[in-house]
């Protein structure tokens, strides 16, 4: 669904168009791309993206799953990440 490209600054290639990222967005869509259709947990993203093992008590995963939808969903008609409420986020192709 995604294809992913660069150095220290990233393109995100998805359908017909493109967003440019930073290395963690990067992997979070990734991550993201990989699960299509499942639930990651925060905690599955903070130990996959930020090898936390524990909840370093900040909204960091929700910062980082706003700054990609702005990037990814916001130009769309469609979004392709979803919250899942009471459990995480999913991505639907």
């Amino acid at each position: 669904m995604f294809r992913l490209s660069g150095s220290w600054r990233f393109v995100i290639h998805f359908g017909d168009g493109f967003a440019h990222g930073l290395p963690l967005e990067f992997e979070a869509v990734g991550i993201v791309d990989d699960a299509i259709g499942d639930v990651l947990t925060r905690a599955m993203l903070l130990e996959a993206v930020w090898d936390f093992h524990f909840d370093p008590k900040t909204n960091v995963v929700e910062t980082h799953i706003s700054r990609l939808r702005n990037k990814i969903d916001k130009p769309f008609d469609a979004d392709l990440i979803h919250t899942v409420r009471g459990a995480g986020y999913s991505c639907h192709a």
